[in-house]
Formats: structure tokens, C-alpha cells, sequence
């Protein structure tokens, strides 16, 4: 093997990965180690062999993956190749370690800066953002994602990157203008994006005179917390009035079957860029495009921004503006529309919930309250780890002090591994609680992930809502469980999701206004047993029984602000 024949080589392997071919990737990948090992070639041998570990990786094979990833550590380090390995370290699920090993390589890659290739970097800091988030400290994975994008060499990935970085804002932003500017920030990432024009199409049509064809795109059109919320849209809309096309930025499952057989249209847009998605999307015809992700992950923000549809809308998924301009409504309820001037969205508000919730699968049946056996009251929360900032373990702390032998379980990914559970030791500690000392050792719990995890609201009495970004899944999950939730509400429209929740449940004596009064409920009702049984009891008749579950009601509002957006958009060439 020459030199020509090894860079040939090297070409087919970046080929085979370009299209997705990973195991032909591997395949080559190790041939090209093999030569190079037997020429001497170090530099060469240390490229096929990360070459090798990232066809691995992509392939979710951890085996092999952890294989390769012994040799590379035994060839010259470079920044890319302590990259995979944290990426290795990650994918084996030991996130402290992937950290460690990513400052590694931003070390070694500001050493080298002069020759490092800027999407290195990009890679790296979005590690370490990932990571970061992971155990929680979203300030400091938003200030990485924003570095990522500055790396970005590619549209795509810049707006990837500012996704990340807005969605962690969430977290702890509090500055109302701050936080709408930060996303305008996203908008002015598409302004040279040439649109497709629709006029053309509609301005001989007239109201009344055709079904209105709506499209969801959503990478959640499958086993996720977002479809709870949004799969009635695609299952109980009236066929008379409307068509529903789907767009699956995912892989599918069981739950997207199902959906595909009771919609007019199914299109599978994963890998395909937002270019062509967006062509595909103004082939169909769609009059009126909801986003269901916002800046979630695998959002499909960027093919909107070619504005596929004549109106957009966005909601559900993500509880803030887009900042993008080409995206004309913002999904709402009147308990959460109180800050238009924060949206470059208009606000479409429903008279009561903007989602309804669907139990997707088989739920354990209603318990009395654990309090009445165990004698004390347990509080709890299983929200993401990254929702419990200071400022709300310092009120839990608070509140579980003032209640005699009180409790509190904490449920998340983060607390399986020791890293995780360290970080939050500290944190109630910071809080004036020793987590290891004889008061408290046995009085909070941590507990990881799990897929059955509905079964353990069994082992709360009060759940207890995290701020300024509340829960949404977690709640209804624990309303329909029977557990009772006390909320915090705020400013602005996501700080107001769980008390739209709580308040179309028929709860709303569970809403706080402050963080005085949040203590007062949380103590209060905890000082009575019977009370939270009865309440464990009846919460999910309740809300059975209310705007959160009641599909007719919510799709004929639904409906009904489709046909008006609709309608205002047709008019405007006849008025």
C-alpha cells in the first residue's frame, strides 16, 4: 500500500459513513489499520482506528466500540481521538468520566489550536454541554452549546447547536427580555433562507370550500412523553373537515404504527435535510404545519424556516417563542397567555387545556395514600434532575423540615451513577441537610431510571413541582396516579404550565403565587392524612372528568382555531 492507495482508502471509509453504511465503514476502516500497522505508519494506524470507533459507536455497538476504543488508547493522543473516547465513556453510561475525558481533549486541542479543525471543537463542547446538562448544571452546558455553534462549519448544525443551547435556558433564565432575545438569535440564523410562496395557490379559494389539511412534525410521533399530549390530534379529528398528514423526524415504533394507520398521510423525514423536508412538506399540499418540538431534540425548526405551509404554528412540545418569523401561531389556553410580547409568534389561545392527555399504555390501579401505613408523609418529585436548581431543593428543604418524619423521594436518570448522586448530596447539603447524617439518611431517597416508573407514585403522598420550569408529563402522570401536585406559578408562559395543569384539573387550590405560599400548602396539606387519602382517591376520576382528558372538547376548540387561522389566512386575498 502506497500513500495514494491509503488516502483512497480513507475516502471510501468517509463515503461509507456520509450515506450511513457504518458496518462497511468498520470493515474498511480495519483493513486500512491492518496495512498501516504492518508499514509503520503510526499516524495512519491512530486514524483508521478512530475511523473504526466512530463506525462502532454509530452502529450502538458498545462491545466492539470498547474494544477499539483499548487500541486507541494505546496509540499517540489527539484531540479527536480523546473526543471518542469520552464519547465511548458516555455511551457505556459513565458520564463523569465522559466529562473528564472531553476537558482532556479541549486541553490538548487548545495546545494545538493552530491545527485543530474547528468542528472538533464543536464536537467537544457539545460534549461537555451534554454532560454537564446531564447532572444538572445547565448554565454552564448552555455557555458550551454557545461556544458549539460558533464552531458550527454548517447551517444545520449551528441551528442544532443554538436549539441546545436555547433549551437550556429553560433551566434558569429569568430575564424575560434576555431569554426573547436569545431566541430571536435563532431566527437570525435563516434570514437569507429563500421561502416557497403560496399565493399562487390560494387566492382564487374561497372559506368553506375544502378540507384543511393539517401536518404535525414531530420527532415524538412514537414512544414519548409529548405524544400523551398530542395524539389525539392525529386519532380523533373530524375527517369530514380535515386531513392530517404526519412527519416523523425518528425512528418508529409500536405507537408510530399505530398512528400511521388512522392518518391520511405518513412521510419518515429522518436523515433527510430540512431543504428537502420542506420540499416534501409543500408537495403534500399541507395548508396549516404544527411543530410539536420546539427547540427539543431532532426538532425540524429549520425546514420551517422555509415556510413549507402557508400557516405554521408551533406548541405543545416546547413552552417557549421559536424566534423564528415564519411561524405564525403559538398554541395556548387562557391560564398560560399572559406575555405575547415574549412570542414573535401570534398567541392561539383554547378556552381550557392547549393539550390533552392520553394515557398511552396500561396504568397500575389507585392506591390509598402510603401515609396512612408508614405513619409519616412522603414528598416527591420525578422530574428531570436538571429542574431541581438551589433555589428550589432550598424550599423542599425548607418545607421537609417543618413536617414531622417527612420524606422525600427523587427520581431521575442522573442518580444511578455515584457522580450524580455526589453533585445533589452537595446541593441539600448547600441547603442545610446531610443527606448521609442519622436525622436524614433514611428520610430522602434517590432513585434511577426505570421504564415502569408509574407504579412508584405509589410511594408518594404529595408531589412536589419544580420552578421556574415545572413539570408537564411528570404532572399528569402523577394526577393520574392520584398523587396531588402543588405548583408554582410564574411569569411567563412555561412557568405557567403546571398551574394550567393543576387549574383544568379542577386543583386549583394546589397553585401557589409565591414561594411563601407554595411552603404553606406543601406543609399544610401534609399535616393532613385523611385529607391527602381522600384526595389520592378521587384525582384521577377527576381528571378523567375534565378538560385535560376530554377529547371532544378539546379537539372541537382545537378545531375550530384551526378554521379560524385558516380562514383569516384565505380572506386576506378577498378583503
Amino acid at each position: 500500500m502506497n500513500k495514494k492507495t491509503a488516502q483512497d482508502c480513507m475516502e471510501q471509509v468517509y463515503s461509507c459513513m456520509d450515506s450511513g453504511d457504518y458496518s462497511r465503514a468498520a470493515q474498511l476502516a480495519e483493513a486500512l489499520y491492518t496495512e498501516a500497522k504492518l508499514m509503520g505508519w503510526l499516524q495512519l494506524q491512530t486514524n483508521a482506528v478512530e475511523m473504526m470507533l466512530v463506525a462502532y459507536i454509530e452502529q450502538n455497538n458498545l462491545d466492539k466500540a470498547l474494544k477499539i476504543g483499548l487500541v486507541l488508547k494505546q496509540l499517540p493522543a489527539t484531540a479527536y481521538g480523546l473526543y471518542l473516547l469520552a464519547r465511548l465513556e458516555l455511551m457505556a453510561g459513565r458520564n463523569a468520566n465522559a466529562y473528564d475525558m472531553a476537558e482532556k481533549a479541549l486541553k490538548l486541542a487548545n495546545e494545538n489550536r493552530s491545527q485543530i479543525n474547528p468542528l472538533v471543537l464543536e464536537k467537544i463542547y457539545n460534549l461537555m454541554a451534554k454532560t454537564l446538562s446531564f447532572y444538572g448544571d445547565s448554565e454552564s452546558a448552555a455557555r458550551y452549546y454557545l461556544k458549539s455553534v460558533d464552531k458550527a462549519d454548517s447551517l444545520q448544525l449551528k441551528a442544532l447547536e443554538y436549539s441546545n443551547y436555547l433549551f437550556n435556558l429553560h433551566y434558569f433564565m429569568k430575564d424575560a427580555e434576555q431569554y426573547y432575545n436569545a431566541h430571536l438569535g435563532y431566527g437570525d440564523l435563516f434570514k437569507e433562507i429563500k421561502q416557497f410562496k403560496h399565493d399562487e395557490r390560494y387566492k382564487a379559494l374561497k372559506t368553506g370550500t375544502k378540507k384543511i389539511r393539517i401536518g404535525y412534525i414531530s420527532p415524538d410521533i412514537r414512544y414519548h412523553v409529548v405524544l400523551r399530549f398530542c395524539a389525539v390530534m392525529m386519532t380523533a379529528f373530524n375527517r369530514d373537515e380535515f386531513e392530517v398528514f404526519c412527519y416523523l423526524n425518528n425512528y418508529e415504533d409500536g405507537y408510530s404504527e399505530s398512528i400511521k394507520q388512522q392518518v391520511n398521510g405518513w412521510r419518515n423525514i429522518k436523515g433527510l435535510s430540512a431543504s428537502k423536508t420542506a420540499e416534501i412538506i409543500y408537495n403534500d399540499n399541507i395548508d396549516i404545519l404544527f411543530d410539536l418540538a420546539g427547540h427539543t431534540s431532532q426538532n425540524s425548526l429549520p425546514a420551517l424556516a422555509y415556510k413549507p405551509a402557508p400557516v405554521q404554528v408551533s406548541g405543545i412540545g416546547y413552552f417557549a417563542t421559536t424566534g423564528l418569523g415564519t411561524i405564525d401561531y403559538f398554541l395556548s389556553d387562557k391560564y398560560l397567555a399572559s406575555d405575547p410580547e415574549c412570542f414573535v409568534e401570534k398567541i392561539l389561545e383554547l378556552e381550557h387545556s392547549h393539550f390533552c392527555y392520553t394515557p398511552l399504555y396500561e396504568t397500575p390501579e389507585i392506591s390509598e395514600a402510603p401515609c396512612l401505613k408508614k405513619g409519616y408523609v412522603t414528598f416527591g418529585s420525578f422530574n428531570n434532575c436538571s429542574k431541581l436548581t438551589d433555589e428550589v431543593i432550598s424550599l423542599w428543604a425548607d418545607i421537609i423540615r417543618n413536617v414531622p418524619d417527612a420524606h422525600l423521594l427523587l427520581k431521575d436518570k442522573a442518580f444511578d451513577d455515584l457522580n450524580g448522586l455526589h453533585i445533589f448530596y452537595e446541593k441539600f447539603l448547600k441547603a442545610g441537610i446531610d443527606v448521609h447524617s442519622k436525622e436524614w439518611s433514611n428520610r430522602i431517597e434517590f432513585r434511577g431510571f426505570s421504564k415502569d416508573y408509574l407504579k412508584e407514585y405509589a410511594d408518594i403522598d404529595i408531589a412536589l413541582d419544580t420552578f421556574p420550569y415545572p413539570g408537564g408529563g411528570t404532572t399528569c402522570d402523577a394526577l393520574y396516579m392520584g398523587v396531588p401536585v402543588i405548583t408554582l406559578n410564574g411569569a411567563s408562559h412555561g412557568e405557567r404550565f403546571g398551574s394550567s395543569i393543576l387549574i383544568n384539573a379542577g386543583l386549583s387550590e394546589c397553585v401557589a403565587q409565591d414561594k411563601q405560599q407554595y411552603w404553606s400548602l406543601a406543609v399544610g396539606l401534609a399535616s393532613d392524612k385523611e385529607t391527602i387519602n381522600a384526595l389520592h382517591l378521587v384525582i384521577r376520576k377527576m381528571m378523567i372528568n375534565s378538560p385535560l382528558m376530554n377529547q371532544s372538547q378539546y379537539m372541537g376548540e382545537l378545531e375550530a382555531a384551526y378554521k379560524y387561522i385558516w380562514n383569516s389566512y384565505v380572506n386576506n386575498f378577498h378583503s
